[in-house]
């Protein structure tokens, strides 16, 4: 079947028509890719999703994901250096699957964007999504970047258990909402953290000027006693550094209680509303 058109000179211009059944034939297929993408978010996606099949999936993927980090540790066991060829068979098996994994996720998620080209775009720069490049990025690394600092990278893999654990999950949610009072902390540790060095190096250079050779050399014992682990390698010994040094470990002990509590806190806040909503999905209506 033809149709004639004019073109801009005014002949005709005979130009053939798609038959009903490959225009048919093109509706199934674009039908069948949408239930196919459909399917895969459903099993990878879905946060609702409590059904047998993307349990299965998730379940999976950790398991995987153990096994990789459980295989990398062995692997750097001396005793077992003659398995080696076990341990990379396990590693390209993992990046085979990760990086199927990854794909399908950038491809299935344009199921919930209005704009599938910009969402994926946004979507891949979302810190899971970052994570899942992180773990897959390493098995590719060849000649001269296959090295102990690239390998490495692969410790970031257990990462990803927070995508399939609930209580990784849950951790990831209270650091997100107490992340200012976090900070205020994390910035008040560093200020006293410089003026502890600060008045450490000044009172025990003259005596010890290897040990507190400069500000932020000392700010090392300074966290050693903020923290009040207390190595023993560098040690004060005048009068002025040991009072110091008591005052700084006295009040590490009561300052790194303060993230604790925050946490703690938010860890109450998080439950509670957890088995708030639990309770009322499960109330009758």
């Amino acid at each position: 079947m033809s149709r004639f058109l004019l073109d801009a000179s005014g002949s005709v211009e005979n130009t053939p028509l798609e038959s009903p059944r490959s225009l048919q034939l093109s509706h199934l297929k674009g039908l069948f890719v949408k239930k196919l993408r459909r399917q895969f978010y459903y099993l990878l996606e879905d946060d609702h999703a409590d059904t047998l099949g993307p349990q299965i999936v998730e379940y999976g993927l950790a398991t995987l994901i153990t096994i990789n980090i459980i295989a990398l540790m062995l692997s750097t066991m001396p005793e077992l250096q003659a398995y080696d060829a076990a341990f990379v068979a396990i590693e390209r098996l993992s990046v085979v699957l990760f990086s199927v994994e990854y794909i399908l996720r950038v491809w299935c998620v344009a199921e919930r964007l209005e704009d599938p080209f910009w969402g994926r775009v946004k979507f891949i720069f979302h810190p899971l999504m970052l994570i899942d490049l992180m773990a897959v990025a390493p098995g590719y690394f060849t000649g001269p970047l296959d090295l102990r600092f690239a390998r490495s990278f692969r410790l970031i893999r257990i990462l990803k258990l927070t995508r399939h654990s609930t209580a990784l999950s849950l951790i990831i949610e209270v650091l997100r909402r107490k992340r200012e009072e976090l900070f205020s902390v994390a910035l008040i540790s560093v200020l006293m953290l410089v003026m502890a060095s600060g008045m450490i190096y000044y009172a025990e250079h003259p005596t010890q000027p290897e040990a507190f050779s400069s500000i932020p050399e000392s700010m090392w014992w300074a966290v050693m006693t903020m923290t009040t682990v207390g190595y023993g390698d560098v040690t004060p010994v005048t009068t002025a550094g040991r009072i110091i040094g008591g005052l700084v470990a006295l009040t590490g002990v009561g300052f790194f209680a303060m993230p604790a509590g925050i946490l703690a806190y938010g860890f109450s806040e998080v439950i509670s509303e957890k088995k708030q909503k639990l309770k009322e999905a499960k109330r009758p209506r």
